[in-house]
């Protein structure tokens, strides 16, 4: 563990990234999501690009050398914060360890990027992630909303209101969850309730940086700008192939070939062998079953990490099938102007 003043000099030199980034870039930065944890290489295309505030995923490598190597790539001065199992509202609780925290910011993370759905259980995330000089993002979310990504306050009086709660326990940059993923407005455009919401937000932020996430894209991002918000996050599956359907095409294709097709040739072989036919349960079942099983072991680092067993795996197949399938939505929803949000 480190003293208190170390802690409060890590913070306030991340905080003052934060700010410089925003000054930077004229009063509104970009928050770069998506970046995965195993993989510098996208992170240091986004760092390229101009984003200077990062969130890794994967946090299951990034808590060993995964993040190691992202901050070895981009370099001291770009900020990173990090999502974490036990950092949102999960269905089964997962019990974070100060040595878990410990380990993120000695990996070389600034903040720690949480989605928790009640202010006590923030508190909490906010006094440790302090004593350990990291800072914390926080979200509020409508009540409304299909999943529970951040303190629910539905009318702009009631974001102001929460927003002050979460100023006052030491939430380092307050953002809202737009909704603009689940909003049909012709393009450009943010819903007038949306633009509410986040006029309030800025306004009752005063000098925390405020941040806007959730089905922004290039079509509305001067709308949510307008509002005067501090940071905004960008990242979504069609955004990441740069919105190119022949990119699209070949990432679907890659992804059905990877997932999917080993289990219906291991099935196949299956099948096969019930007809009698070895000969095409051998050709079918072997390749099948070996690429599904190899898969499946790269992946039990994973689902051991967080508390499951080996077998959760060989579920592989189908969490890459729903990528696909979320990638191939979040690019209709792009062509019908509804945001690239998953």
């Amino acid at each position: 563990m480190i003293d208190q003043a170390s802690a409060d000099q890590r913070r306030q030199r991340a905080m003052s990234l934060v700010r410089a980034a925003i000054v930077a870039h004229g009063g509104t930065t970009l928050l770069s999501t998506g970046i995965t944890g195993d993989d510098a290489r996208i992170a240091r295309a986004a760092v390229a690009g101009g984003a200077r505030m990062l969130e890794p995923n994967h946090p299951a490598v990034a808590l060993r050398s995964g993040l190691r190597g992202v901050r070895a790539a981009v370099g001291p001065d770009i900020v990173i914060t990090v999502g974490i199992p036990g950092a949102f509202e999960e269905v089964e609780q997962v019990t974070v360890r100060d040595v878990d925290l410990l380990l993120i910011a000695d990996a070389g993370a600034d903040g720690l990027h949480t989605h928790k759905a009640d202010l006590h259980d923030l508190a909490d995330w906010v006094m440790r992630a302090h004593a350990l000089g990291l800072f914390v993002d926080a979200y509020i979310a409508h009540p409304n909303d299909r999943h529970r990504f951040g303190i629910p306050a539905a009318a702009p009086s009631d974001v102001a209101a929460t927003v002050a709660k979460m100023r006052a326990m030491g939430v380092d940059l307050i953002g809202l969850m737009t909704g603009l993923s689940y909003e049909g407005v012709e393009a450009g455009a943010i819903p007038g309730g949306v633009r509410d919401r986040l006029l309030a937000l800025v306004a009752a932020a005063a000098d925390t940086p405020s941040i806007a996430e959730g089905g922004i894209n290039p079509q509305n991002w001067a709308a949510v700008k307008a509002t005067g918000v501090s940071v905004i996050v960008v990242g979504t599956a069609f955004d990441e192939l740069r919105y190119s359907w022949a990119l699209l095409v070949a990432t679907v294709l890659a992804l059905l070939l990877l997932f999917p097709l080993p289990p219906l040739l291991a099935a196949g072989g299956v099948a096969a062998a019930t007809l009698g036919d070895w000969p095409a349960a051998a050709a079918l079942g072997a390749p099948g079953l070996a690429a599904w099983l190899a898969q499946a072991a790269a992946f039990s680092r994973s689902t051991l990490y967080f508390g499951l067993g080996r077998r959760w795996a060989l579920t592989l197949p189908l969490g890459g099938t729903l990528y696909g399938g979320m990638t191939l939505d979040s690019a209709l929803r792009h062509a019908l102007g509804r945001g690239g949000g998953w």
